[in-house]
């Protein structure tokens, strides 16, 4: 291998000096590209090695972004008891507060939705019935069926209800006027105690109602009907609340 040599002062070079050493004189022509050249090859392995240093920071953030974004989605259990119905609706509400089924072609509607205060309007009273002991100003769902007879489902949320006993709650419901048919205390497919209660109010009404009691946020799912719709639709009704799950984070 040919030794680079200093041309001022003859001493010996390394390929890569643009400059000699020993006494200073530059070098000159296809000796500095030469060297140039050497310098290049030399740094390459470190601007690869410093790339896939930051592609390898970039996938590692992607990772963590997106294990932050699953674990702060809403937990949701499958109730094996509970299958959809074909051509049901499964429906979330905008804040993934509560998940619940629904038949095809049901009127949904929530408070943001403009349609919500009319059809609050339109069957005032019964609503208001339908969420005792709650006030109306806590439903954030009203759903209906596009028949003549409708079947009215309503969704409301308190953070105080878990603190009721069963006879504080029952004892609130009767002061609105109503009748209790049938009560049951249980625990939820999601954990949660519940308890299940059927009443009837005036106008051949009937309502069953579903409480889901938890310390951050209880909910209240109720079903109305008319009385014949109601004794032959337990399926639907069943159905319905076998669906209904408040979301966690």
């Amino acid at each position: 291998m040919r030794q680079e040599r200093c041309d001022n002062c003859d001493r010996p070079l390394l390929a890569t000096d643009t400059v000699c050493w020993h006494c200073g004189h530059p070098r000159e022509g296809a000796a500095v590209a030469a060297a140039a050249s050497a310098t290049a090859v030399a740094s390459s392995p470190l601007t690869a090695v410093s790339g896939y240093a930051i592609l390898t920071a970039v996938i590692i953030i992607a990772l963590l972004l997106v294990i932050r974004s699953l674990g702060q989605q809403p937990l949701i259990v499958i109730n094996s008891n509970a299958q959809r119905p074909r051509g049901w609706t499964a429906f979330t509400d905008t804040q993934r507060r509560f998940t619940l089924n629904l038949p095809p072609d049901w009127q949904l509607e929530e408070p943001t939705d403009p349609a919500f205060a009319a059809l609050l309007a339109e069957k005032e009273g019964v609503w208001k019935t339908a969420v005792v002991p709650l006030d109306p100003s806590t439903i954030l769902l009203l759903a209906r069926s596009p028949d003549d007879t409708p079947q009215l489902v309503a969704v409301a949320r308190n953070v105080q209800l878990h603190q009721l006993s069963l006879n504080q709650l029952t004892d609130l419901i009767t002061e609105q006027g109503v009748e209790i048919q049938e009560i049951e205390e249980s625990e939820s497919f999601f954990g949660a105690p519940q308890i299940n209660l059927t009443f009837a109010t005036d106008g051949n009404v009937l309502c069953s109602q579903q409480y889901a009691l938890q310390p951050e946020d209880s909910y209240l799912l109720t079903i109305c009907m008319d009385n014949t719709t109601f004794r032959r639709s337990r399926d639907t009704i069943e159905a319905i609340q076998g669906s209904f799950q408040p979301l966690k984070p």
